[in-house]
């Protein structure tokens, strides 16, 4: 750890082997460049905890760390670049060590309820870290996604959510300045797990805050959106649900004009087929 800054308490102890109820994490799984353990709360009385191998040569030394409330070391030491990554992934996966502490579900199904995070940095275990070409089927006609107008979102710009249609990947929006002449290539793409950050394309600092604020109104529908659940299955559903920042400045000036379409207008004025089955007969006088 020569050359880096430590973060450590006032007293370093070297860790037991972990307990046997405990879930021991690989980076394959986390997407970190150490090992990480989520012990149950048994009759401890310690709060929320995950525990950091402390290096791949000494398994059995481990790092405690508080998640709540905020992600702290509180036994031994790591390094402050390391514990910057394992505060973004537990950011992405609290609610998964919260029910595992709680007995909520059992060791042997964390692996595959937990999210690994993306790492650029070789991991210290020797596996090189690079980050995945993105998957994408987004076509020229944008048939898949459900654009969101400055009227709607109270941004100076367009907002395109969907349904993740079987991708393996971040949940992502995209954003153009426009609405008339976009195709999918055009489309800046913006992941919002585990925070708002551009993904592919460009975005101005000043737009991108501005979309932070407007995902913290509306990630929940964000995600049930692109993980198709059933209250939130379609367009309108997307149209009903979506909260706006308060109209100001350019995006007032474009939510008052009428000059592009509004896709919402449209489908709400389409008149719903008939039930399958059903026909009507007009009576003759």
């Amino acid at each position: 750890m020569e050359g880096e800054d430590i973060v450590k308490t006032s007293k370093t102890r070297r860790k037991k082997e972990p307990e046997e109820d405990f879930a021991i994490l690989s980076p394959e799984e986390t997407g970190l460049p150490f090992e990480v353990g989520i012990p149950r709360r048994g009759n401890a009385r310690h709060d929320v905890q995950v525990k950091a191998a402390s290096s791949p040569k000494a398994p059995g030394k481990w790092t405690s760390v508080a998640i709540r409330p905020s992600v702290e070391v509180i036994k031994d030491e790591m390094s402050g670049p390391d514990l910057d990554l394992l505060r973004q992934w537990v950011e992405l996966n609290r609610d998964v060590i919260n029910k595992h502490e709680n007995r909520e579900i059992p060791t042997e199904d964390v692996v595959a309820a937990v999210n690994p995070i993306r790492s650029g940095k070789q991991a210290k275990s020797g596996l090189k870290w690079v980050d995945a070409e993105l998957e994408d089927d987004t076509d020229e006609d944008l048939c898949e996604f459900t654009d969101l107008g400055p009227h709607l979102t109270g941004l100076p710009f367009w907002v395109w959510v969907r349904p993740s249609l079987g991708l393996h990947r971040e949940v992502y929006v995209g954003v153009s300045l426009d609405r008339n002449d976009v195709g999918g290539s055009d489309l800046t793409q913006v992941a919002i797990q585990p925070d708002v950050h551009v993904v592919k394309g460009k975005m101005s600092t000043k737009n991108l805050a501005s979309l932070r604020q407007w995902v913290d109104l509306n990630r929940d529908l964000i995600v049930k959106y692109w993980n198709c659940d059933l209250n939130i299955m379609g367009s309108l559903d997307v149209y009903d649900a979506v909260k706006s920042l308060p109209l100001k400045g350019k995006a007032k000036r474009l939510a008052s004009e009428d000059g592009y379409f509004r896709t919402e207008d449209f489908l709400r004025s389409l008149k719903p087929l008939p039930p399958q089955g059903s026909s009507r007969v007009r009576k003759r006088n």
